[in-house]
């Protein structure tokens, strides 16, 4: 092996020694969300109107989407006392069966 077979090889391997050495990302669990629908404060929460409601979850019998807004507001109350959250998303998924609510909670530092 020559001088420059030698220091190139050196050289390679200090190039890809950090590379290497560095430890996997951990990520968070994918959600497969369709979209954002509302985005909760927990500190200043405020009711989405029964029309936003009846798009969201494609109802549109009055009652029904009172109904639906009303457990969709207990369950971000609900999910809010829970210690550290600051805000919940309400999420729709990626399926082709009638539209679900889902919440996604984010977690934060509230001062208690």
């Amino acid at each position: 092996m020559d001088v420059r077979t030698s220091l190139a090889t050196l050289l390679l391997a200090a190039a890809i020694a950090p590379v290497a050495a560095q430890e996997s990302i951990p990520s968070l669990p994918a959600v497969k969300a369709e979209a954002l629908r509302y985005l909760a404060d927990c500190d200043h929460r405020v009711l989405p109107t029964q029309r936003e409601v009846g798009e969201w979850t494609g109802q549109h019998n009055f009652s029904q989407v009172y109904d639906t807004r009303l457990q969709l507001m207990a369950e971000i109350g609900r999910t809010c006392e829970q210690p550290g959250i600051e805000q919940v998303q309400v999420v729709t998924r990626d399926d082709p069966a009638p539209r679900q609510l889902e919440l996604v909670a984010i977690n934060g530092q509230r001062p208690d």
